[in-house]
């Protein structure tokens, strides 16, 4: 019997979730580690796509079914957190920790959750137990000096994003960091040529922009920002202004998962500064998920209009 012509226009994840499925029909476990690697790209591509519902739930799927596999578990709790379900996220890279304990992707996991609840002591607890066991691995040294930061260890943080830049140099995380620690040890005029020099980059997201802002107000010279390219580009301080010696300016949580600051004490007034990491900003324990360096908007097309129409007819 010849098999019936698949549709056009049939959405491409539910094709590749069936496919996914019939998989995994026979029982083998090669075939099983295959269909868990093809659904992990699935949410990956959902992922990318902006398809974030389609990712999530292919991601419970697979954490439901696949209570043992590290990766999907660490994978699922980093989605949870990423909708702004800190909670749920801290629920289960703990409870998939009591069947792995120890392991450092889960740490590592559950050590970005915590600074997205404002813990930085245990933050900075799960990235100590992940670099004992894996000095070179990078995101947990650079998440140790944001929690060191946050705990006011400047010195300590500031020697960790150092080791993340020996071994990469033109680190983008780990050189804003250094700077904003600077800044908050009381040597801004320090932080300020690293912000410069990094603002200079043409992937050097707003933040840092405004990190310079804040460095160069810190520092006394607050004149140079209004002749500055760089800092005519760079956008206000996201937070209200406090008086002077409250702790810190803090930002209402509009978001589920708003930029995280802290405060830089400049003159009367402290000024937000934000730690990045990877692929997250950082600031009081609260954490952005939001790209390093920051993804340009590509404007939506418009319809066309009658002489582009026929222009394009005519190319055909």
């Amino acid at each position: 019997m010849t098999p019936l012509p698949m549709r056009r226009g049939r959405a491409p994840f539910a094709a590749l979730l069936l496919a996914t499925v019939a998989g995994c029909a026979g029982g083998d476990a090669g075939r099983r580690s295959a269909d868990v690697a093809a659904r992990l790209r699935i949410a990956s591509v959902a992922e990318a796509s902006g398809q974030s519902d389609v990712a999530m739930s292919v991601l419970n799927s697979l954490a439901n079914t696949s209570p043992e596999n590290v990766e999907v578990q660490a994978r699922y709790a980093r989605a949870l957190a990423r909708a702004g379900n800190v909670q749920e996220a801290d629920a289960a890279a703990s409870q998939a920790l009591r069947r792995k304990p120890g392991d450092p992707m889960l740490l590592a996991e559950l050590g970005r959750i915590r600074l997205l609840e404002g813990r930085a002591a245990e933050a900075s607890e799960a990235f100590n137990a992940v670099v004992a066991s894996r000095p070179k691995e990078l995101g947990a040294v650079l998440g140790r000096g944001i929690a060191q930061d946050l705990l006011g260890q400047h010195g300590e943080a500031q020697a960790s994003y150092r080791a993340v830049l020996a071994a990469d140099p033109q680190n983008m995380p780990a050189l804003n960091n250094l700077a904003l620690s600077m800044v908050l040890a009381g040597d801004p005029s320090g932080a300020v040529p690293v912000l410069q020099r990094l603002s200079a980059r043409s992937d050097a997201p707003p933040r840092v922009r405004n990190n310079l802002l804040v460095a160069l107000a810190a520092a006394g010279e607050p004149g140079r920002t209004a002749s500055s390219p760089v800092a005519s580009a760079a956008p206000r301080p996201v937070a209200e202004a406090a008086p002077r010696g409250s702790a810190a300016a803090t930002v209402p949580a509009a978001d589920p998962a708003p930029p995280q600051q802290t405060a830089a004490v400049t003159g009367s007034v402290a000024t937000p500064i934000a730690f990045s990491a990877g692929g997250t900003a950082f600031t009081d324990g609260v954490v952005a998920m939001e790209p390093i360096p920051d993804r340009p908007v590509r404007p939506k097309r418009g319809p066309k209009g009658p002489v582009a129409a026929r222009t394009a007819e005519h190319a055909r």
